[in-house]
């Protein structure tokens, strides 16, 4: 069944005022609707942003340690032919790489790959969400990963 709008005259003090039943309060509908909306897009910048800047750590994390592994090179070998390619110690290199992770960022999950050649180190960061977390969503993994190679002495320049 349909609703009939009602109209009505009201006379105060030389004014008219028309109420329309089927127009009432309609503003303020629209007004609710257009707030909760701009809070949700605030909120969700707000977590994209975090999310990137925590991606943006991880990755700068994840190279530093890189490095700090990649530079722990194998004495012995190095000592013993110093015309080859150098060579990870993958043990101390591994331990480097990790223990850089631990002391920069507690929390921080690192994931270490050593061969003699190369250094792969992954880490993952764990982002508290502020909107999603009205989703079902408390966190949100972040993850970066970076190699090296390990490097001796000067490099030639080339021509």
């Amino acid at each position: 069944m349909m609703a009939e709008c009602s109209f009505a005259h009201a006379h105060l003090k030389h004014r008219e005022i028309r109420l329309w039943g089927c127009d009432r309060a309609q503003g303020t509908v629209w007004f609710a609707f257009v707030v909760m909306v701009l809070v949700l897009m605030i909120g969700v910048l707000a977590d994209g942003g975090l999310l990137f800047a925590t991606h943006r750590r991880a990755a700068l994390l994840a190279d530093s340690a890189a490095s700090a592994g990649a530079g722990v090179l194998d004495a012995a070998a190095l000592r013993a032919d110093p015309a080859s390619t150098p060579r990870l110690d993958p043990a101390r290199a591994k331990a480097a790489a990790m223990a850089y992770v631990t002391r920069h960022q507690a929390d921080a999950v690192p994931q270490v790959e050593v061969t003699p050649n190369h250094i792969v180190v992954r880490v993952t960061l764990n982002v508290p969400m502020v909107v999603v977390h009205a989703f079902g969503q408390d966190s949100r993994g972040v993850v970066a990963e970076s190699e090296a190679h390990p490097m001796s002495g000067l490099a030639a320049p080339s021509p």
